[in-house]
């Protein structure tokens, strides 16, 4: 997390600061694209984590075929 060493008045005067130095239409706009791209992140992730997911099963699932001790006689 990029906040975690950034205090509530720290915060506080970076805010104060951006809503000097910009206008709200701006800042507004950037809100917007960090949202977007937040969410555009954790959706790679998410899809990443689901396909290690799936690879690894596969890999259990051939491993298990390869080893005949595995299967049960029966």
């Amino acid at each position: 997390m990029i906040l975690l060493f950034v205090g509530l008045w720290e915060l506080v005067v970076i805010v104060i600061v951006a809503l000097l130095l910009f206008d709200s239409a701006t800042l507004l706009n950037v809100a917007r694209l960090l949202g977007k791209t937040y969410h555009y992140l954790q959706k790679s992730i998410a899809e990443i984590r689901s396909q290690i997911s799936l690879t690894n099963l596969d890999d259990k699932d051939t491993e298990n075929d390869d080893n005949p001790s595995s299967k049960h006689a029966g």
